[in-house]
């Protein structure tokens, strides 16, 4: 319900911007419309195959290289901050075992049926625009 809230508001906010209310023809209005559903559709889209790329491990080696990066930067007297238990940092192979391991993010399907259905509006909306 939020994620089509969020949409809603940019779509407002885009008709807003582009002044949809002093459009001069039906075309016009309808190219509008569909610029401002195809903005959060693109967006929100983009969020939810993001997150489900997260899950699959798509950036499991980004997440690995800069977590190792800070805190490798960041030594103590003592060590380093990466360093486990057994006193050395945590090896690529570990990590993806301990990663996947956890909770992974869900509920992110409803963004991207969310980011379908605002899609399908701006297609609606295209096609009005070449019938007109």
């Amino acid at each position: 319900m939020i994620t089509a809230a969020i949409g809603l508001v940019i779509a407002v906010i885009s008709l807003l911007v582009k002044k949809v209310f002093s459009a001069g023809s039906a075309r016009d209005v309808f190219r509008i419309l569909a610029d401002s559903f195809t903005l959060p559709g693109g967006l929100l889209l983009a969020a939810g195959l993001g997150i489900w790329i997260l899950n699959q491990g798509g950036f499991d080696g980004l997440l690995y290289m800069t977590r190792v990066l800070f805190r490798t930067k960041t030594q103590t007297k003592e060590g380093s901050v990466s360093e486990n238990e057994a006193g050395r940092v945590e090896p690529y192979s570990e990590f993806i075992i301990r990663r996947h391991n956890e909770q992974q993010v869900t509920g992110y399907s409803f963004i991207i049926v969310t980011a379908v259905a605002f899609l399908a509006l701006a297609g609606i909306f295209i096609f009005l625009y070449f019938s007109v």
